[in-house]
């Protein structure tokens, strides 16, 4: 080895070292090169002498019956050539040097998977002595053998001195200090022998004997260095995995952290979303009740202003609500096919009035294709694209196109709007953004229209892609697979749904408020300001609006049995929910009669709400929005839908 420090340390334990194990310390040390102050401070020696201790004693428990075979046939072909009383002892020596160093290496073989830098050296000074004696035993049979031996005497002795200093470079094992000294204790008294027995032709074996070593030392040393490269790639190897297992780990946990974070953000916002549509609901209430109320031109002008502020108050908050919904994955996706033509007339229809405020044409191009993915969610995603064109789109046209191209059903969405270059068109999908709006003008949303575009396309698996010039306009293009069945209508609930909602958003409905006279009305929630709003508005349409704040005392005007109509919160401060009450209610009172309203947006919550039976509702709801609701289900001639989809 090629560490070398002072002995200062050879032994750190509580026992005082007997002078035998100084001696073997000393002796090991001296031989190997090996102390605990060099195994503690490198790494790659500690690993490496662990290794070639583990390779070294395992050799030699193989060896024991090796040797044993060899020294009884030793015996055997030169009892008569050679002393038979040198002979006995020389091989007897042999093997039992060899069984001696197989117990050792049994012993230390068991210490290595836990050994310290003190017990490697330990193991050492236990292997260093034995390492030395056989090859010294072996080498000495020259003398004790080859002497008064004939020629084939020492034939035989020189072959096992070299099988054994061959054998020396392996069972070594990058204990190239203690190879030299097993190689020159063996094949130099060999060198030795020959050169020194007068003989011309002993000379030439000398030197082959010599030549031998030096080749051995030469091969040790490789051999040592490769095992150390070895050990070194293999530490490096384990540290990167160990490195990869902690990030692992660390990402585990980061990543556990995050979903629980996106859960508590979950539970934060519906929790949220319930305590601000509280104070929205009540203001809509309020601002449609003073609406009908002021006479002065200056005064309804103040109102509408407040009205718009409110709107885009209300804006902000669905988009907030909505985003949240996405990203908690509280949306889920029922396919049916539909045409998909006619869902964007639907759409077209319905921002109209926004486009020609604008004096902007909005045209339908293509023909009737048949598509097999959610409405309603596609419906949302369509109508925030042609919304975001109108929006962004001063002069000129904003063209929807519905066609097949390449085997799939696309959908097309141009403008000819401001546009944006290519490096913005990444940014445009982000929450919040906004090219051109720098201003901030709340007119043109708050930019999380095509956030939420991005978002549905993931869901539905549709590809969106962006094409634009600046100054000329943009255009996003929808593709998906074409469903090939034929569907002339959409039969399904969610569907006819989904199409009466367009409907009514399309025609605009702008009737008188409804007359509620001769209607008691029962109001109930929680929150005195919604009551209050609520309250406002009944009277305001000649009703009879009966106040309760929780379950017991609604259920007493039910009992009464004059109850006409129920509007219920869900979320009551009680142990009962308002779909509890709702339920109990409807012992009374028609299903019909009798809707739920809710600002909670937990997916499993609304799931709940709405397959009760029961009309469900989102906070928050406009005056004009609950006339239709309460015409509708009242039977008063108004048209509205029969159940309620919140947005996608």
């Amino acid at each position: 080895m090629k560490h070398r420090i002072s002995h200062s340390n050879a032994v750190k334990s509580g026992k005082k070292p007997s002078s035998s194990d100084n001696l073997l310390m000393i002796l090991s040390e001296f031989v190997c090169g090996t102390t605990v102050d060099a195994l503690e401070k490198d790494v790659v020696l500690l690993e490496t002498t662990r290794r070639s201790q583990s390779v070294r004693t395992r050799q030699s428990l193989l060896s024991l019956a090796l040797v044993s075979v060899v020294s009884v046939g030793y015996l055997w072909a030169l009892w008569g050539s050679s002393n038979p009383l040198l002979l006995i002892v020389w091989t007897c020596a042999i093997v039992f040097g060899t069984a001696w160093r197989s117990v050792i290496s049994y012993k230390v073989h068991s210490t290595l998977p836990t050994a310290s830098a003190q017990q490697l050296v330990k193991n050492e000074s236990e292997l260093v002595f034995t390492g030395i004696a056989i090859p010294f035993t072996i080498g000495a049979g020259y003398w004790l053998l080859c002497v008064p031996g004939d020629e084939r005497t020492t034939l035989a002795v020189a072959l096992l001195s070299c099988m054994y200093g061959v054998g020396s470079t392996v069972n070594t094992v990058a204990q190239k200090r203690m190879l030299t000294f097993m190689v020159v204790l063996n094949l130099g008294q060999g060198v030795l022998f020959f050169a020194t027995r007068g003989i011309a032709v002993d000379y030439a074996v000398a030197i082959q004997l010599m030549a031998l070593t030096f080749l051995l030392l030469g091969f040790g040393n490789r051999f040592e260095q490769m095992f150390v490269e070895l050990v070194k790639s293999d530490l490096e190897i384990k540290y990167k995995n160990k490195a990869l297992t902690q990030n692992r780990f660390e990402i585990e946990a980061a990543l556990s952290e995050a979903v629980k974070a996106n859960k508590s953000k979950s539970q934060f916002l519906a929790a949220a979303s319930h305590d601000l549509s509280q104070p929205l609901h009540a203001m809509s209430m309020f601002i449609g009740n003073l609406k009908q109320s002021v006479e002065s031109e200056k005064q309804q002008d103040l109102v509408s202003k407040i009205e718009n502020t409110a709107e885009i108050l209300q804006q902000q908050f669905d988009g907030l609500l909505d985003l949240s919904r996405y990203d908690a994955g509280g949306v889920t996706v029922q396919k049916q096919s539909f045409d998909l033509h006619a869902l964007c007339n639907l759409l077209v229809e319905s921002e109209m009035p926004l486009a020609a405020e604008k004096n902007l044409q909005l045209v339908l191009r293509g023909e009737s294709v048949t598509v097999n993915t959610d409405p309603v969610l596609l419906g949302r995603l369509i109508g925030n694209l042609i919304a975001n064109a109108i929006k962004f789109t001063e002069a000129g046209t904003v063209e929807v196109e519905v066609f097949e191209q390449d085997g799939n059903v696309q959908l097309r969405v141009a403008d000819t709007g401001c546009g944006f270059t290519e490096n913005e068109q990444e940014r445009i999908f982000k929450d919040f953004v906004q090219l051109s709006n720098p201003a901030r003008n709340r007119k043109k949303g708050v930019g999380l229209g095509l956030s939420i575009v991005k978002r549905i396309s993931a869901l539905l698996d549709v590809d969106v892609s962006v094409k634009s010039v600046v100054g000329q306009g943009a255009e996003f293009t929808l593709k998906f697979p074409e469903d090939n069945r034929v569907v002339t209508s959409m039969h399904t609930e969610r569907s006819s749904s989904a199409v009466a909602y367009l409907e009514s958003i399309a025609e605009d409905i702008k009737a008188e408020s409804i007359d509620l006279t001769g209607f008691n009305i029962l109001l109930v929630d929680d929150d005195p300001n919604i009551l209050d709003g609520l309250k406002s508005y009944i009277n305001s349409r000649d009703g009879n609006a009966l106040v309760a704040t929780g379950y017991k005392e609604a259920l007493k005007f039910a009992e009464s049995g004059e109850v006409d109509f129920c509007i219920v919160d869900d979320m009551l401060c009680e142990e009962h929910s308002g779909l509890d009450l709702a339920r109990r209610l409807s012992n009374d009172i028609a299903i019909k009669r009798v809707i739920i309203v809710t600002g909670n947006i937990l997916p499993k919550r609304i799931e709940v709400l709405r397959s009760s039976g029961f009309g469900f509702y989102s906070k928050p709801l406009s005056v004009a929005r609950l006339d239709e609701i309460i015409g509708e289900r009242l039977d008063l001639g108004r048209s509205a839908p029969a159940v309620f989809l919140p947005k996608a």
